[in-house]
């Protein structure tokens, strides 16, 4: 016969915000203001597995164990009672500046604030779970050094000791004033900065957003299908401007169960434009911990006015491919005139060819 299936879940959130202002002056900045906005939610779900809800059945097993099983799909197994929590912190400060062409020189503020640092803690509290109620907790830090460098920080804590083995067990790990916050399970540092020329007459419009220098995920494979797919470095390159030049470092460090894992990633990336109508792009960097090189990507692009092409290739490692693309500029017609080799696929190129 019919069954319906009947579900609902609550939550229950409140924040709020306040300020502090520091009086500390440093050269020609005056005055720290932090701002704070803590938030807490609450979300209940109850367990449609109990025998209240009557979702489910029983059977035997060869053993004869009872087993509950569902009478339909999508009924939830367990209660959540979670708890929610964060806090966000943001110091900015503002730029002081003298008026020197009245004789008591007064002082005037930019009204536009500098955004000193960013800091954010969260985590949550599952008032249902048998064991290991307290979720991680999450750090992350984000400022900008002298107006280029941005530096960014996300950290991971468990508030659970491990075993000899490796394994979670249900004791605390805070311990003061070492470890405040518990076990460090990842941490990632990413220091980023770029420089470019200044742009052109503009004489050529950019049909798309100017496209980057590829993915930098973990996964090769990944990184090289898009970069061939999706986001070839010159598909879409703006020969508006003469050059530019991106740097990005990454740290981090990793611990699961007994083992660490370390990684240190060195990543540049240029375009370069040989003549009005010929660029070149490239990607590459280096990685510290296993001292090598990381997939390096080289393309050449041409414009034609209404048409532009370029050649892709990726010329050492695992993933060693070439690419062609030959389109219109146009953003309605592109799809509809253009040539692209290869379409999909870019394990195995060279090994093809014989």
């Amino acid at each position: 016969g019919f069954f319906a299936l009947r579900r609902f879940s609550t939550s229950m959130s409140a924040s709020s915000i306040f300020y502090g202002l520091f009086p500390i002056r440093i050269g020609p900045y005056q005055s720290i203001r932090h701002t704070v906005r803590p938030t807490v939610s609450f979300n209940y779900q109850p367990d449609y597995f109990s025998n209240s809800y009557g979702y489910t059945r029983t059977y035997s097993d060869a053993s004869g164990n009872p087993v509950r099983y569902p009478i339909v799909s999508g009924v939830g197994r367990g209660s959540q009672q979670s708890l929610s929590f964060a806090i966000n912190n943001t110091f900015e400060t503002k730029r002081v500046a003298r008026d020197s062409t009245t004789v008591t020189s007064a002082v005037t503020t930019t009204n536009r604030p500098l955004k000193l640092l960013d800091l954010n803690i969260s985590s949550a509290y599952n008032f249902a779970a048998d064991s290991l109620k307290f979720g991680n907790i999450r750090l992350t830090a984000r400022t900008k050094l002298f107006g280029q460098v941005d530096v960014n920080f996300t950290s991971s804590f468990s508030p659970y000791k491990t075993s000899s083995t490796g394994s979670i067990i249900n004791e605390y790990a805070f311990r003061f004033p070492r470890a405040p916050l518990g076990r460090m399970t990842r941490s990632d540092l990413v220091i980023r900065t770029s420089l470019r020329s200044s742009q052109g007459d503009g004489s050529r419009p950019m049909t798309s957003p100017r496209a980057g220098m590829g993915s930098t995920g973990d996964n090769p494979f990944n990184e090289a299908t898009e970069f061939f797919q999706n986001t070839r470095p010159t598909d879409y390159a703006d020969f508006s401007i003469p050059w530019s030049i991106n740097l990005d470092f990454n740290y981090g460090v990793s611990k699961t169960g007994v083992s660490t894992i370390r990684r240190a990633i060195l990543n540049t990336s240029f375009d370069f434009s040989l003549t009005p109508n010929w660029k070149i792009a490239s990607r590459t960097g280096y990685d510290f911990e296993r001292q090598e090189l990381v997939s390096t990507n080289l393309s050449i692009a041409r414009d034609f006015d209404c048409w532009q092409m370029s050649i892709h290739w990726i010329p050492f490692g695992a993933y060693q491919s070439w690419g062609f693309d030959l389109h219109v500029k146009s953003s309605h017609l592109r799809d509809l005139l253009r040539i692209r080799q290869p379409k999909s696929d870019v394990r195995n190129r060279f090994g093809s060819i014989q």
